[in-house]
């Protein structure tokens, strides 16, 4: 392996900076000084130290710190000693970004009034949310916790766009969960809502943060007659 000492890491080195592996020996450069002259040094050299001679020399300074902090290798703790005390690593905001586009997140389900079949030149409202009259945003913005490298993170995704194709090449975008539309023909549109999400996330008991992330989600597809009005002559 390489010499501890090319990097600048001798005797008084904090563990952090020195200890790289369980097994072998460690390169330890030593500066010794001449006793007449005082405070001149001589060339430095080196010797081979075993790690248990290194762990004897350090593994105090590691006593009197937060050993299971952020930055400690494993291999610090299992060579010190420190059973049962684990390294906890954070997972990066790119892992916690994807498991955040890997989440099942709802799909979407689009109403209509009218309910079942639409005129043509008559205004027709759509929505988004389920029979029971919930929208979109309180079926699926719920809290969801994932595990990263060990540690739990809490994710709150919400909606931040609706973007809805109302079947006759057209569409529209807006921000919440309704939108109204008049078609010009008749025909069967086949509607279809695309929910744009983003999220909050936070490590175990932490404050909340922007994910800084988007992802969408596409509804089944909503089938919905457009039909010409018929006059009807009543004598």
């Amino acid at each position: 392996m390489p010499a501890a000492a090319d990097e600048g890491c001798d005797i008084t080195s904090s563990p952090s900076s020195c200890v790289e592996a369980s097994e072998g020996s460690i390169d330890v450069g030593v500066t010794e000084r001449q006793a007449s002259e005082p405070g001149s040094a001589l060339p430095a050299i080196s010797r081979q130290k075993s790690v248990d001679e290194m762990a004897a020399a350090f593994c105090g300074d590691a006593t009197a710190t937060s050993v299971a902090g952020p930055g400690w290798p494993q291999v610090i703790v299992e060579l010190c000693g420190f059973t049962g005390a684990r390294v906890a690593t954070a997972p990066t905001p790119a892992q916690i970004r994807r498991a955040f586009r890997e989440l099942p997140l709802y799909r979407g389900e689009i109403r209509t009034d009218p309910e079942t079949l639409t005129l043509v030149n008559l205004e027709t409202y759509f929505w988004c949310g389920d029979a029971t009259g919930r929208g979109c945003a309180a079926i699926g913005e719920g809290e969801r916790t994932v595990t990263l490298l060990g540690q739990r993170v809490r994710i709150r995704p919400r909606i931040v766009g609706y973007a809805w194709s109302f079947g006759d090449g057209t569409g529209q975008e807006v921000t919440g969960g309704r939108a109204a539309h008049t078609y010009r023909r008749a025909l069967l549109a086949t509607v279809t809502l695309t929910l744009t999400w983003t999220a909050d996330y936070a490590l175990g008991g932490g404050a909340f943060q922007p994910i800084g992330d988007t992802t969408t989600t596409t509804s089944p597809p909503r089938l919905l007659p457009v039909r010409e009005a018929q006059a009807v002559i009543v004598r």
